[in-house]
């Protein structure tokens, strides 16, 4: 063991290739998850919003602030989810050959990718 001790914010950017290919876990990586995702305090005030893996109960933070983006926050998420796995692969393969958006024109044109246009403004959004 090296005794380094480092924290690592997005266990989801560790790419796991990268743990196999370095043995991390071998070398003693490991990781806890946090039940909730994000505390975000408000300045000057004593509000506060956390954000969960609790739909429910990070429905009830966000009605704090909007009752409108509370009951539209589980729609956001179903949408966004379904965008979720062609981000894995975009991350994890680069078609030989082919440019990132051949390879999402490909998708698209299989059915594979619901909604192109809809996935490009996804990802070039501000956050």
């Amino acid at each position: 063991s090296s005794g380094i001790n480092a924290e690592y914010g997005v266990l989801a950017l560790l790419r796991p290739d990268i743990i196999k290919d370095l043995e991390l876990v071998k070398h003693g990586l490991k990781w806890y998850y946090r039940e909730h995702g994000s505390f975000t305090p408000l300045i000057d005030s004593d509000r506060s919003l956390i954000m969960s893996s609790d739909p429910a109960f990070t429905r009830d933070q966000i009605a704090q602030f909007s009752q409108n983006d509370a009951k539209n926050f589980e729609p956001y998420e179903a949408w966004l989810s379904k965008y979720a796995r062609h981000m894995e692969r975009l991350l994890d393969v680069i078609p030989p050959g082919e440019s990132k958006l051949s390879y999402l024109r490909m998708l698209s044109a299989r059915g594979l990718l619901p909604d192109l246009h809809e996935f490009l403004d996804l990802l070039t959004s501000p956050a």
